[in-house]
């Protein structure tokens, strides 16, 4: 059902999208709002499709209705709200607007200029944003709005009053003119701006709305995600303290806090998962800024936190590396050789083998600190007891050899989860058994760095994965991936880098 929801969203976002150019991530999160309940801003100059977008929003909606009205300072609530109803006053002396055909009664609003609006359309719209509710006379109206979209080509002055206003507009976009001039050679030829052609099944019903958003609600919103966004908050507190910085420039409400973790959990529904994930965080470019000059600071904060915790872990082993450095030498573990290849394998329950056991020491000091390897064990009747090898191939091992799993302890290896401690020589210096030890051993003190790096590269991968190279969410556009990549060819070199200092140092490794 929820790869339907998916595919039926993507579908719907396509037709809406017919015939309007370079406007397809402003529709998308369009979509996004009026499922969830949720109010969107477009900053841009006049000319660049912002009505058109609201037109069009209404078709995803069966039997969708709208309104829209473009904003003076000489504009009355009987243009946004209705008039008020002269027979109503007159016979029943109740003052009543009649909002057929206005705001009250419409899915999608669409108010142009919104910042010109007078105080009294602004409080009415507060309550109407926030609460879905207007209060009509007497009568408090539950309105069946779904979004309301705003234009301007300018943000809220400072000191009119309008903070509240602006705060109920949870996503923020720029809408410019047409970038591409391939596109633009495209909209001159196109004679006429075709009307979208919406199967009825693909129309969202108020029933199916009202089913979603049960749904929505019983998302999840995993830890880690919830970590990001503390991390999130914490670097807009930092940027909230640089210089020639206002105090509401970085001010995010603990309402628009909220709004946001209905808005992840909409789009971690929307794309056919029961869990809000790193995609979905993506959105946050669209939602944390309150003046273009904090757009930059805000996009590299949030992108920086999607990747922190991988970055901590890098840092955390750059200093571990650098300790490693400034050491003294230790003087490695020397174990006992027996035919210049095997070290002998001492039980720790010493009772619990009959058999004696040894490795070839080349083969243990390939064995991961972290991660089990395969491995196979048989008998050597000419060293008189069972020998333990790596053996990487999948195939049924041959004669009387039968699989085991080794991992390497700290002067030991378990098999089959079993410890068995390798017998130490005592020597120093430079007798043979040391000689040995040193061709075949990396430095034991180095080798869990190479554990390490390997689970910080996979990390890094499947983050990669999900936010780049294979982001299937449907809300980030093309633009936000752009950005999420740059960031990550920078990481990834800092990875490899890393990956260099940990092999060259320690050759022998796994």
């Amino acid at each position: 059902m929820t790869e339907s929801i998916q595919k039926r969203i993507k579908q719907l976002i396509r037709a809406i999208g017919e015939g309007i150019w370079e406007k397809e991530r402003i529709l998308a999160m369009g979509v996004l709002c009026g499922i969830s309940e949720e109010s969107l801003f477009l900053l841009g100059p006049p000319g660049t499709g912002k009505s058109m977008v609201a037109r069009r929003l209404k078709e995803i909606f069966a039997g969708g209705t709208s309104f829209e009205y473009l904003m003076s300072r000489f504009s009355t609530p009987d243009e946004i709200f209705g008039p008020v109803s002269i027979r109503k006053l007159k016979d029943e002396d109740c003052y009543e607007r009649s909002t057929e055909g206005y705001l009250p009664a419409a899915d999608v609003v669409f108010l142009d200029e919104i910042w010109k609006a007078g105080p009294a359309i602004q409080n009415a719209l507060l309550t109407a944003i926030n609460e879905r509710i207007f209060q009509n006379g007497t009568v408090t109206m539950r309105l069946p709005m779904k979004v309301l979209i705003a234009a301007s080509n300018e943000l809220p002055r400072e000191d009119e009053g309008l903070e509240a206003l602006w705060d109920r507009f949870l996503v923020r976009m720029v809408s410019n003119g047409i970038e591409s001039e391939a596109t633009l050679y495209k909209m001159l030829r196109q004679q006429e701006t075709p009307v979208p052609d919406i199967s009825p099944t693909l129309r969202i019903t108020d029933e199916e709305l009202s089913s979603w958003r049960k749904e929505i609600r019983r998302t999840e919103l995993p830890e880690q995600i919830l970590k990001v966004i503390t991390r999130v908050r914490n670097e807009l507190k930092v940027l909230s303290k640089g210089e020639n910085v206002e105090p509401l420039d970085y001010y995010i409400s603990d309402r628009r806090w909220k709004k946001t973790a209905g808005l992840l959990q909409t789009s971690a529904f929307l794309n056919g998962r029961s869990s809000v994930d790193h995609s979905d965080l993506v959105l946050l470019l669209h939602i944390l800024w309150n003046k273009t000059e904090c757009m930059v600071p805000v996009t590299e904060a949030v992108i920086r936190c999607l990747f922190a915790d991988i970055q901590a872990e890098i840092d955390t082993m750059v200093k571990e590396l650098e300790t490693t450095d400034k050491a003294d030498d230790r003087q490695p573990t020397s174990f006992k050789i027996y035919s210049y290849f095997y070290a002998k394998l001492l039980p720790l329950d010493k009772g619990r083998e009959s058999t004696a056991m040894f490795i070839v020491l080349n083969d243990y000091g390939q064995l991961s600190l972290t991660v089990e390897s395969n491995g196979i064990r048989y008998h050597d009747a000419s060293l008189g007891g069972d020998i333990i090898r790596t053996f990487s191939s999948t195939a049924t091992p041959p004669g009387e050899m039968t699989r085991v799993r080794l991992r390497r302890g700290k002067d030991s290896v378990f098999i089959d989860g079993k410890e068995y401690l390798l017998e130490k020589s005592g020597d120093t210096g430079t007798s043979i058994n040391s000689l040995i030890n040193r061709q075949c051993l990396p430095d034991l003190s180095r080798l869990h760095l190479e554990d390490r790096v390997f689970s910080i590269r996979n990390s890094f991968n499947s983050r990669k994965e999900i936010l780049v190279d294979n982001n299937t969410n449907i809300f980030v556009s093309g633009t936000d991936i752009r950005l999420l990549r740059k960031y990550t060819l920078n990481m990834e070199k800092t990875v490899n880098a890393l990956e260099v200092r940990v092999r060259s140092a320690n050759p022998h490794g796994i």
